[in-house]
């Protein structure tokens, strides 16, 4: 089976239908989490998520978005994003959302939103440092995270060292685990405005990030007509 795994779409769907036209390839799609939060339309964001993916989890954006978490932990621009995205999710919406699980295994992979070993902390995966501690927390051959917006693959070999990969496309080697942050389709901050997504190959064993071009004026334009910080349209421009 081919998987297509997104992370991170924060309401943006222009973004999201460019990646999910660039997944066509794939036999099924599975969702990271942080469906909504920063965006400008979180409920047909989380419909065509709902219908379109095998499994999705929760992320913490998610997670505020049905009021339960702790909004001072997020930065004001974040913050103010989560309570116009509570006041205004349709109950179907709300309830999906709050249905979501924080980690689930499928075949050989893990999926979760942020670190695999505390899934309700937020951890971000940035570096070999923050990806050692991690690889301990699940047995399966990969996990793919999202939460930093930042794509990367770390593979731990059999001797117990972690390093990164730089490759786009790589194949996976039997005898070593991987993590794998899938950036993000609706924010990207990894200094390239483009969408980020995944491509799994569980039978030949092969992971693929992808690069996808979308409008990202016509988000902005939704941005500014919600009246959502004026700083979570600009940044799309630079991806920061």
């Amino acid at each position: 089976m081919r998987y297509g795994v997104i992370s991170d779409i924060h309401a943006n769907m222009e973004a999201l239908e460019k990646v999910l036209e660039a997944l066509a390839d794939v036999d099924a799609i599975w969702c990271l989490g942080d469906i909504v939060g920063y965006g400008p339309e979180p409920n047909l964001v989380a419909r065509r998520v709902r219908e379109v993916s095998e499994v999705a989890i929760m992320g913490n954006h998610d997670h505020a978005a049905v009021g339960k978490e702790n909004l001072n932990y997020f930065s004001p621009f974040a913050g103010s994003a989560a309570l116009w995205t509570q006041g205004c999710l349709d109950a179907d919406v709300f309830a999906w959302l709050s249905s979501l699980p924080f980690s689930v295994t499928v075949g050989k992979a893990r999926l979760v939103h942020s670190g695999p070993s505390r899934p309700k902390a937020w951890e971000y995966l940035f570096s070999v440092a923050s990806a050692e501690s991690e690889f301990g927390a699940f047995d399966e051959a990969i996990c793919f995270v999202g939460h930093s917006h930042m794509p990367a693959l770390f593979e731990l070999a059999p001797t117990g060292r972690v390093r990164a990969l730089d490759e786009c496309a790589y194949s996976l080697d039997s005898e070593c685990r991987y993590i794998l942050n899938v950036g993000s389709v609706g924010q990207p901050r990894d200094g390239d405005p483009r969408a980020s997504c995944a491509v799994y190959d569980d039978e030949a064993g092969a992971v693929e990030l992808r690069r996808v071009e979308y409008g990202i004026s016509v988000t902005q334009e939704k941005i500014h007509a919600v009246g959502l910080p004026a700083i979570l349209a600009r940044r799309l421009s630079f991806g920061e």
